[in-house]
């Protein structure tokens, strides 16, 4: 049965159905009960593009063999592929019986629901986990992760002001400045961060403090106290990514452009992986009247970013910016190839084919976006814009093959 699972493995990596089929038929004959078999079953079907029938086969499972937390991962994968929010709860709630004590599944359920726009429903799911564990240093790096990757415009500040408050965290107070001024409050984001800079030795435990700090003193119009705290930063740690793309950052604020290079090509260097840090180098020969230069940084930046939302978006901004809206097109185009769950990519096709009145591109970005945890709701979003403007015909088309239907794995 495990040669069998690894060739049937294989078989589905290789986006090979009838093989995967055959496979995990066959499994089931040895061992009707066999979880791996049931698993590449479903994963069979759905490769086919019958996700019914995948939810079917692993309900079936269930009820006749019982839960487990692999089964139901599973399935959750399933509901949340076809945005099916009610049954995405329903699983969580099975497994949170079978995992009482699992902070991750918790996490991972209140990142759902700010995705879905229940806002109080993830705070919520948040206070209960920090009552349940006061001081877990691993929940509140996971809560800010959340914040951060969300960002401020999918949060509502003002709870999560009161919510932070109410926590005393200073951890939580931090990741709170961050999201200040990721929005623009600079202001208040100096006000929150400045408790962990005045009168501190840079150190671990507040260095991401002073180097937001800086950011907000230089929005703040306040460049020289903000370059004197970041060479402190440096100082203290002379690799330290945020606090180089922050100097990049305000060196350009300050026009120092040759500054500005020198750090943004050591930031790129060390960090290749680091969109910000690629951008700033860009957006550095753009102001400098380098435009060669300039598109040779953004070609390299997605051709190894391939996989980066916000490579795309930015890419896409620069090639509509040049007049170049064919290049951004194929870019989208591309990238939802590559990567067809990502929302960031069919969202930006779908409205790039909008733009170039494309109905079938429209129809198909629309198809691939119904079936991705989150992409209903852009999908409306650009149903209205296209009721606006009124000059798209679309047709109504199936996902593309391979495109709406990623395989299901446990996480």
């Amino acid at each position: 049965l495990r040669m069998l699972l690894v060739k049937g493995s294989i078989a589905a990596t290789r986006n090979e159905p009838a093989r995967a089929r055959a496979i995990a038929d066959q499994m089931l004959e040895i061992d009707p009960a066999n979880e791996g078999g049931t698993i590449l079953l479903a994963r069979s079907l759905l490769m086919a593009g019958d996700r019914a029938g995948a939810i079917a086969t692993m309900e079936a499972s269930i009820a006749k063999d019982g839960e487990s937390v692999q089964k139901l991962m599973v399935l959750l994968d399933l509901h949340a592929g076809r945005n099916d929010f009610r049954n995405v709860a329903r699983t969580f709630a099975r497994l949170f019986t079978l995992e009482p004590d699992n902070v991750t599944l918790r996490l991972e359920y209140a990142k759902v629901l700010y995705e879905q726009g229940k806002t109080d429903r993830a705070l919520e799911m948040l206070a209960r986990l920090t009552r349940a564990h006061p001081g877990d240093r691993d929940l509140e790096q996971g809560i800010v992760d959340i914040w951060n990757e969300i960002g401020s415009a999918g949060i509502d500040l003002g709870r999560v002001r009161r919510f932070v408050a109410a926590s005393g965290d200073d951890r939580l107070k931090i990741a709170l400045g961050h999201l200040l001024l990721d929005e623009g409050s600079a202001a208040e984001a100096e006000a929150m961060l400045r408790p962990f800079v005045d009168k501190r030795d840079i150190s671990v435990t507040n260095v991401e403090a002073d180097v937001l700090y800086a950011g907000a003193l230089s929005r703040l119009g306040r460049g020289r106290e903000a370059l004197a705290l970041i060479d402190r930063v440096l100082a203290f740690d002379r690799n330290h990514p945020r606090a180089l793309l922050m100097r990049v950052r305000i060196s350009i604020a300050r026009n120092d452009l040759a500054q500005a290079l020198r750090d943004a090509q050591l930031l790129t260097r060390d960090n290749p992986d680091m969109v910000d840090g690629r951008l700033e180098l860009a957006r550095i020969y753009i102001l400098r009247k380098e435009p060669i230069l300039a598109d040779k940084a953004y070609a390299l930046a997605m051709s190894q970013l391939s996989a980066d939302d916000d490579m795309l978006a930015a890419y896409v901004d620069y090639q509509i910016d040049k007049g170049r809206p064919a290049m951004a097109r194929d870019a989208a185009s591309r990238f939802t190839r590559e990567n067809p769950r990502s929302r960031e990519g069919w969202r930006q096709r779908a409205s790039l084919c909008i733009d170039a009145r494309d109905g079938d591109c429209v129809a198909q970005s629309f198809s691939a976006l119904a079936q991705i945890p989150g992409g209903p709701q852009i999908r409306r979003k650009l149903e209205e814009e296209l009721k606006r403007r009124g000059d798209v015909k679309i047709e109504r088309v199936n996902a593309p093959a391979g495109q709406g239907s990623p395989p299901v794995a446990g996480r």
